[in-house]
């Protein structure tokens, strides 16, 4: 409560008006009493922030490449701390001092990369580093002097790349931070301390009881996880249902479906590794940020396709699946559910545990490379954990049977409780330990092979294969 009020208290500081913002920019003064922190603080500073404050710096990163790109600068990486560089952006911006020529990862870590700070912008971080400006206040202010140098009669002649404000921003248009400034600036009620913005969606004639049932489910297994010190990834959010046919979801921020990813730059059959390469190019290292990104979709995929295999979770086309801006795998809809799926039985993706397909694998770097082992492993001690905790799993699914009978679809083809825990349970495999110790050597063997199955199962199935193309034939959507 104490964290929470304190947390509070420091937004009320921060908020101020435009009109003073923009006046504190053009005073000099704001240096004299602050000084960015250097050397072992840097550490420290980013250990100290808030996962709200680093969607801030990573959405002004973004800007601050888009407008070095814009003015012609391809290697802003490699000749951010080049002299020569320096001086040329600084002559570009009038007063600016020696202080412009620094790299932006002087004054912040998170925006090392992003070449020499104009004056406006170094303002404004100063002070919202100082607490005297809002986040919205930051972006706003950024993306105004961003937007006014293109437009100056000096840059007039400059020759945009027609790629780069769709690269430049990832594939995913506005990051949230952004969206979120954009529109507490032209509020009424965006400079009032509580002000804050959700993205949510409203569902009508849908029964979200079942998509909320699964969402428990998701959060326990990234508890059993956290608790084992797995590096299994997964990205539980909110839905409520207010009815039999309506409710909310939360929207997942940053983050873009496979299909639309496909089809975003107008082209067919853009594959998913050239995306996550030409989504690192711009990065401060983009060798590292792309193993970056390979490192968080393994650790993701093996934690939904553990979901997937264990609720038998079917429909995974690739308008189902999510990529994030830091190259986590996201999967969302789940309408079918333990046993119920598209064209019942007849479904396409019968018999496949969960989806593997060879894109997803091509990420990873092949069969037999570090990454697909780290998958493996990853995947086969998840299952361990789990396996652990089945009866808490079982407990759960009973309980909730009881409480809803047939009401919803996954438990309509059920005629009592014991054929759904019947059937989860021997997903769970917990007859591979016969003394009904999990913890016991033979067991943890028994249980690993069978994963390996699994995941030989999954890997190209043809099944999933032609359920991408039934979906891309009947519904459009990018296989």
């Amino acid at each position: 409560m104490a964290q929470s009020t304190t947390r509070s208290t420091y937004k009320f500081i921060q908020r101020l008006d435009q009109q003073r913002a923009s006046q504190l920019l053009g005073n000099n003064d704001v240096y004299e009493d602050f000084q960015f922190p250097n050397g072992d603080s840097h550490q420290q500073q980013i250990e100290l922030s808030d996962p709200e404050e680093d969607e801030v710096m990573e959405a002004l990163r973004i800007l601050l490449l888009t407008g070095i790109h814009n003015h012609g600068i391809t290697q802003h990486v490699q000749d951010s701390n080049d002299e020569n560089v320096g001086r040329r952006i600084a002559k570009e911006s009038d007063d600016d001092d020696v202080h412009t020529m620094k790299d932006a990862g002087t004054f912040d870590p998170r925006l090392a990369g992003c070449g020499p700070l104009g004056h406006a912008i170094r303002n404004a971080l100063i002070l919202f580093k100082k607490g005297t400006i809002s986040s919205s206040e930051l972006l706003e202010l950024a993306k105004s002097d961003l937007k006014y140098n293109v437009h100056d009669k000096r840059n007039r002649n400059i020759q945009l790349k027609e790629d780069s404000a769709f690269w430049m921003r990832f594939a995913f248009g506005e990051r949230w931070a952004e969206k979120k400034s954009r529109i507490a600036a032209t509020s009424p009620f965006g400079h009032l301390p509580n002000w804050d913005l959700q993205s949510i969606i409203v569902k009508a004639n849908d029964d979200l009881r079942q998509e909320a049932f699964m969402m428990q489910l998701i959060q326990l297994c990234q508890e059993v996880w956290s608790d084992a010190g797995l590096e299994l990834w997964l990205q539980p959010y909110t839905i409520v249902s207010t009815g039999k046919s309506t409710g909310a979801i939360e929207t997942v921020k940053n983050a873009l479906s496979l299909d639309a990813l496909k089809k975003r730059d107008g082209k067919s059959g853009v594959r998913l590794l050239e995306h996550f390469v030409r989504m690192c190019k711009y990065a401060t290292d983009p060798a590292a940020a792309l193993n970056t990104c390979r490192s968080n979709f393994v650790r993701s995929l093996a934690a939904y396709s553990l979901i997937c295999y264990l609720f038998q979770v079917k429909d995974r086309h690739n308008g189902n699946i999510l990529i994030d801006t830091a190259g986590h795998c996201i999967h969302i809809d789940f309408g079918f559910i333990f046993g119920i799926a598209p064209g019942g039985a007849f479904s396409l993706e019968s018999g496949i545990p969960f989806k593997l397909t060879e894109e997803m694998i091509e990420v990873m770097g092949g069969i037999g490379s570090p990454m697909f082992s780290e998958f493996v492993v990853l995947f086969c001690c998840g299952f361990l954990s789990l396996q652990k905790h089945a009866e808490t799993f079982l407990t759960l699914i009973e309980i909730t049977f009881k409480s809803v009978g047939s009401s919803m679809p996954c438990f309509e083809h059920m005629e009592d409780c014991k054929s759904v825990i019947d059937t989860t349970r021997q997903l769970f495999r917990t007859d591979l330990c016969s003394d009904g110790n999990s913890s016991n050597k033979n067991c943890q063997l028994s249980t690993v092979r069978h994963a390996l199955d699994l995941i030989r199962t999954s890997m190209a199935s043809y099944g999933t294969s032609q359920y991408d193309y039934f979906q891309y034939m009947s519904q459009g959507i990018a296989a």
